[in-house]
């Protein structure tokens, strides 16, 4: 019994011949002889691939579930752009920028820091914030993180991250009430919010 047909089910972002791929299967594999945790072992050595699942249905299909890693953002390091998971992970790298994704800007390789930055690139993605423009995490440290969105710097500090652009969309109203061309925003003070005109930005 040769296997003859492979079903790829759970993949969204890698495409079934990609998945199929890391499988490595020979011209003529026997369904019988081949082992499920070899097969599973193989596709597991991709970052993209998170879980899976292989099945034999006989006489001749083979089935691959799979759960995939979430892209979160981008990161850009050392002029090289990858694709980053929820987890830090490095997916893939790329040659461009893909918009709907924040991008992560940070020379250093400070783990803690990359996590700081995942933090915010989430909560961005979550709760939809500039969800039309694209969004620039900088992280050089934790108590200077800051996203820059279109002609816009925000200063974010390290923590409380939804709290502090909560107190954003608040303001924002106020903002253009006062018809103040808003180009820094400090949001890290708890009890005050320094907003400066977009001449007058750090």
């Amino acid at each position: 019994m040769l296997i003859n047909s492979i079903r790829v089910e759970g993949n969204k972002h890698l495409s079934d011949e990609e998945v199929i791929a890391l499988l490595r299967l020979g011209q003529r594999e026997s369904m019988l002889r081949i082992s499920s945790r070899e097969l599973s072992e193989r596709v597991l050595q991709s970052p993209w691939i998170r879980d899976v699942a292989i099945r034999k249905e006989l006489p001749h299909t083979l089935i691959v579930k799979v759960r995939e890693a979430e892209p979160l953002a981008l990161l850009k390091k050392k002029g090289r752009l990858y694709i980053v998971g929820r987890s830090g992970d490095i997916l893939e790298e790329l040659s461009q920028t893909i918009a709907f994704l924040p991008v992560i800007r940070m020379d250093s390789g400070r783990k803690d820091l990359l996590r700081e930055a995942l933090k915010v690139a989430a909560i961005v993605r979550e709760e939809g914030f500039f969800s039309d423009d694209e969004v620039e995490i900088v992280a050089r440290k934790p108590e200077d993180m800051r996203l820059v969105v279109g002609g816009l710097t925000i200063m974010v500090g390290k923590g409380d991250y939804r709290k502090k652009l909560m107190r954003l969309v608040q303001l924002e109203d106020e903002i253009v009430r006062r018809g103040i061309p808003a180009g820094y925003v400090d949001l890290r003070f708890s009890r005050r919010v320094i907003v400066r005109p977009a001449k007058e930005r750090m």
